[in-house]
């Protein structure tokens, strides 16, 4: 399994050693200018990028199929990651992203790779206090 990243294509697993991801579920919202907005949910988050879950329809929306089975390089989607717990409130965050795979799990069901490529606002120090609070939880 592989996941493209600045030029280069890197395992999952060198991703993973880069930024350790953490299994949550959140509602995320994705905006392209030649979509409508997508929904979805995250199965998996990280500094570096976010797994989601989707349906077949909303996978070929994202990344409509091609000869090579790989996404389309430059295939960007502004993401907002909703009702992220932050201390005693919840926050929006706010990133651009680069599709880096489509895997199908099961009958309809695919998950999107997702690289971070920008965090907007305190986006970055709100998915790290997230993130943070997430090790905790796990030690």
């Amino acid at each position: 399994m592989s996941e493209y990243r600045e030029g280069t294509w890197a395992t999952v697993e060198q991703e993973r050693r880069e930024y350790q991801r953490h299994a949550t579920t959140l509602r995320v919202q994705m905006f392209r200018s030649d979509t409508k907005p997508l929904s979805a949910r995250t199965a998996s988050l990280s500094l570096g990028g976010l797994h989601i879950e989707c349906d077949r329809h909303q996978a070929q929306l994202i990344a409509p199929p091609g000869g090579s089975g790989q996404p389309a390089a430059g295939r960007q989607f502004t993401v907002r990651i909703l009702s992220v717990p932050n201390q005693s409130e919840s926050k929006t965050l706010t990133v651009t992203t680069d599709v880096t795979e489509i895997v199908p799990l099961a009958d309809d069901v695919y998950r999107v790779g997702l690289r971070i490529d920008r965090f907007y606002g305190k986006s970055r120090q709100v998915l790290e206090d997230y993130l943070n609070s997430l090790r905790q939880a796990e030690e």
